[in-house]
């Protein structure tokens, strides 16, 4: 009977969440509906599915939550009435695209053939290496479980080398990954930010740090012998053709936002491939066991974004009530320099670089600034912290599922990181000196 009752429970929370999807998809593309309906929605589903969430994370989610709700009482008490919608819906786009992209697993699994055997050396290194870093691209952090689970599946744990590549692979896509929570949530809360640009900038950064990788890697001894995961690339048309339907779409039909667009084409797209391969039947009945047992798979996710949005909403209305400004006259690359390392030195100590932005920019957008070089910054803060700090979601997600130590895995990293930091100074030097 108790499982049963989990089971419904779970099943509500998807519908919730995948209603949350339609009305965020109606808002951007008509408005005619109101964000606090697609906000509410996921209110809902948060609720429900608190209790799947682990300790250490509902302590983080009440911390979040109480300072900005302290924040919201303060702002109201001051006639600030904007807050109190904003804190239910300020995050909701984010969490539609989110779970609207989780749809991309059913079509986009770079699973094995049957009696397929694991390869070895440095060519398997490097094609591991890329092939994590695309297909994380795309289905973000569920690349790290079907890989991971895989090359784990004898020592039950990782090698030094594949958890290296697992965890920076997968860092470097949150570069220029426009699927990946990071670039929505500096899209969401920095305006009139160039998405195209951002991905441009991300994209060579993320080159350098797949190259610095390999070129590491494999001039170990231990790459001869290393075990790698049998990459089928063909895997990848159709993610490519959605990134593809984004652009093309987002060119002619410049007046929906961007993350409306990566929002619904995922579910056309993957609702027809399913028709194309099995038949409408078939594609109802994925469609509806997606909804109900792998939408709420996303609690993590989902109740970090809530609470985060109510301490963005309450942190906003406090600095709106009281005018409090950072005594800067403009934003550089210098304060972009300074705004990195504070991202990197509080993520350092298990601060999320979604609190940091939804903190932070609200202090740094009543400066004259470039967006773009304020959302890259904001970005390059995110990508470099997953592989850089013990507390990413990532590095903890390894630690739990392969049994590798956090702090161990950042201090494989810490070397590369402080290179990519470099080159993350330069890209950002370059890109204010040639437009200031």
């Amino acid at each position: 009977m108790t499982h049963n009752k989990h089971s419904v429970i779970l099943s509500i929370a998807g519908i919730f969440l995948f209603l949350m999807i339609i009305l965020s998809i109606i808002h951007g593309l008509t408005k005619l509906t109101h964000p606090v309906l697609a906000g509410i929605c996921a209110w809902l589903a948060g609720i429900l599915l608190f209790k799947r969430v682990s300790r250490q994370q509902k302590y983080q989610v009440w911390i979040i939550f109480t300072i900005g709700l302290l924040g919201i009482i303060f702002s109201l008490s001051q006639n600030n009435q904007a807050v109190l919608s904003a804190a239910i819906s300020i995050n909701q786009a984010v969490l539609a695209m989110l779970a609207s992209v989780g749809f991309l697993r059913l079509v986009t699994q770079p699973r094995l053939q049957k009696h397929e055997t694991l390869p070895t050396g440095k060519s398997a290194l490097l094609r591991t290496l890329y092939g994590v870093h695309l297909f994380g691209f795309f289905i973000n952090m569920s690349v790290l479980v079907i890989m991971g689970d895989r090359l784990a599946a004898q020592q039950h744990t990782l090698s030094r080398q594949q958890a290296i590549i697992l965890s920076r692979a997968f860092g470097m896509a949150v570069l220029w990954s426009p699927f990946f929570a990071a670039m929505a949530v500096v899209y969401l809360y920095i305006p009139h930010i160039n998405f195209l640009l951002l991905m441009l900038m991300g994209f060579p950064l993320a080159l350098c740090g797949l190259w610095l990788t390999g070129r590491a890697l494999n001039g170990e001894a231990e790459s001869e012998s290393f075990t790698g995961y049998p990459m089928h690339f063909a895997a990848l048309w159709i993610p490519s053709l959605l990134a593809l339907c984004v652009v093309i779409t987002h060119f002619l039909l410049p007046q929906v936002p961007v993350l409306t667009l990566i929002t619904l084409l995922p579910l056309l797209l993957v609702f027809l491939v399913l028709s194309l391969r099995h038949g409408g039947r078939s594609a109802f009945q994925q469609f509806y066991t997606h909804i109900t047992h792998g939408l709420p798979t996303m609690s993590g996710e989902l109740l970090l974004f809530l609470a985060a949005g109510v301490m963005a909403a309450g942190i906003s209305g406090v600095l709106q009530v009281l005018a409090i400004q950072l005594p800067l006259s403009q934003f550089g690359f210098i304060e972009a320099s300074f705004l990195l390392i504070v991202i990197l030195s509080i993520a350092f100590i298990g601060v999320h670089p979604l609190i940091s932005i939804t903190t932070l920019s609200p202090l740094f957008l009543p400066i004259p600034h470039d967006p773009n070089l304020l959302g890259m910054t904001f970005l390059i803060g995110w990508g470099l912290g997953v592989s850089g700090t013990p507390f990413s979601a990532m590095h903890l997600m390894m630690q739990g599922r392969f049994h590798l130590n956090t702090y161990t895995m950042t201090r494989w990293n810490i070397g590369f990181t402080l290179k990519m930091i470099g080159l993350s100074l330069f890209v950002l030097y370059s890109y204010d000196w040639i437009n200031g």
